[in-house]
C-alpha cells in the first residue's frame, strides 16, 4: 500500500499553500493518492502527525471510515469534501479536520508523517 501526494516530495518541504494562514498559507489539506491498496480492505484511515520533539506527536489530521473504493482525497477535502461516510476526528489544535502546520518560530525543520491504514 502506498500513500502519495503530488503536493510535495517525500522528505521535501511542504509548500506554503498547505500551512496555517497566520504564517502565509491557505490552510487547506493536501491531495492524497492511494495506491496498491489491499483487495480485502473494508475502509481506510489516514493520519498526519508531527513527531518532532517540540511537537510531541502533534496530530494534524485523523480521518476514519474513508470508503474502500477511494483512490484519492482531493485537495481541500477536509471538512467540506471528504468521501461519503468518512469521519474526521479532533486534531491537536482542538478542531475537527485538517490542522495545517504552524511550527513555533525557531524550532527548525519538521518531519510530518502521513500514514494510510486499511
Amino acid at each position: 500500500m502506498k500513500l502519495t501526494s503530488p503536493a510535495f516530495k517525500e522528505g521535501g518541504r511542504i509548500p506554503d499553500k498547505y500551512v496555517m494562514q497566520a504564517i502565509g498559507g491557505q490552510n487547506i489539506s493536501f491531495l492524497f493518492e492511494l495506491e496498491n491498496t489491499p483487495i480485502e480492505r473494508k475502509s481506510f484511515a489516514l493520519s498526519v502527525v508531527d513527531p518532532h520533539p517540540v511537537a510531541n506527536n502533534w496530530v494534524h489530521w485523523l480521518a476514519l471510515n474513508i470508503p474502500a473504493n477511494s483512490r484519492s482525497l482531493p485537495e481541500g477535502a477536509s471538512i467540506n469534501n471528504m468521501p461519503g461516510g468518512s469521519v474526521e476526528l479532533q486534531n491537536s489544535y482542538g478542531s475537527i479536520g485538517y490542522g495545517c502546520p504552524q511550527p513555533p518560530q525557531g524550532s527548525g525543520l519538521r518531519p510530518y508523517v502521513c500514514a494510510l491504514y486499511a
